[in-house]
């Protein structure tokens, strides 16, 4: 369908979801108010018959009538009809009500979905996941049964395909960060979507080592080395020391970032995403501000919203910063006065 979603609206190519699969379970605090959550349980409702069936038993609510995803995931095959019929070129957000790589998804959905996408170069396909280990795994998996364990037929197989991780947090870029840079991709991405605190990606070091036989020895990673994600190149422990970016190499090609809609929402601060922006800007990495969220910092205050609808952050920033919840449409998409809408360049 349609995708409201900007950042699938790449200049020359129409949004979609696609969801071939749907049904998740938890895995980080980016999960607390889960969109696709609420979206499966009204979908339940539907009076399509198919969409009920597709949706029934996907979700639940708690005693506290929270929604929950029960962990069922199903394959909708029929959703991967849709793309034979399309004549003009989108930009496809796949699982946009799943995980690709949750581990329920089992190895032949995941390569049917693939060789779909790999036969349909005329559009660009982003694929953005929480489980960045398992995205390796499957990807290695990949090249070894069907290129013969040739990156370099992969490479040129999957040029039109962005793959990504979600990280809310330093924390969760830590741990996520390191293995997306470890995929064999012509693109990579990060989206720090909801932000929930502060997070420098010039922490996070783009250092590969020969991983794969590390981790099958039960060994650890090897120690951060090298430039960060936003300044280095993908370079293989054998293939000399790391080098300034060059296009189509560097370990990461596109950031975005945006808040917390939906209800209980968690605020962002203005600091946390200027941050980003300063560093990618530096490091000539296309940024793509999102959203505020349902949250907005405002100079003045005109009124008295509670407790509840405004927050107070101080610490680096030079003042404190008070952001109120305003809603998700009056809080726009401008930071500082200014909308950042870049998207990866193509080639």
């Amino acid at each position: 369908m349609p995708s409201k979603i900007e950042w699938t609206h790449w200049p020359g190519f129409r949004g979609e979801t696609l969801n071939p699969i749907v049904g998740c379970s938890e895995t980080s605090v980016g999960c607390d108010h889960c969109y696709a959550v609420r979206t499966a349980h009204r979908l339940a409702g539907n009076p399509n018959r198919a969409v009920q069936a597709a949706y029934r038993g996907l979700t639940h609510k708690t005693a506290y009538g929270d929604l929950e995803w029960t962990g069922t995931v199903r394959f909708r095959p029929e959703e991967l009809e849709k793309l034979e019929r399309w004549r003009k070129p989108r930009c496809i957000f796949w699982c946009s009500m799943s995980d690709m790589f949750h581990p329920r998804v089992g190895v032949e959905w995941f390569h049917r979905i693939l060789l779909i996408m790999i036969a349909h170069s005329e559009h660009r396909h982003i694929v953005l996941t929480k489980r960045p280990v398992r995205m390796f795994d499957a990807i290695n998996f990949f090249i070894g049964s069907f290129c013969g364990g040739h990156e370099a037929v992969w490479r040129r197989m999957t040029k039109h395909i962005a793959w990504g991780v979600t990280a809310e947090t330093q924390e969760l870029l830590d741990e996520r960060v390191p293995w997306l840079v470890r995929v064999p991709a012509a693109r990579r991405f990060v989206s720090i979507e909801p932000m929930l605190g502060p997070v420098d990606l010039t922490r996070v070091t783009a250092h590969l080592a020969t991983w794969f036989p590390r981790r099958l020895a039960g060994m650890p990673p090897p120690d951060k080395c090298g430039p960060d994600v936003l300044c280095g190149t993908v370079l293989r422990e054998d293939a000399g020391p790391f080098s300034p970016c060059r296009c189509g190499n560097r370990a990461l090609d596109w950031v975005i970032v945006g808040g917390e809609t939906g209800p209980g929402a968690r605020p962002m601060d203005p600091d946390w995403a200027r941050q980003v922006r300063d560093d990618c800007g530096e490091a000539g990495v296309p940024f793509f501000f999102k959203q505020w969220g349902e949250w907005l910092q405002w100079d003045y205050d005109p009124w008295d919203p509670g407790d509840d609808a405004q927050r107070v952050f101080t610490g680096p920033g030079e003042w404190p910063r008070t952001v109120y919840r305003v809603g998700r449409k009056f809080a726009g998409c401008e930071l500082d006065g200014q909308e950042h809408k870049e998207f990866p360049c193509e080639g």
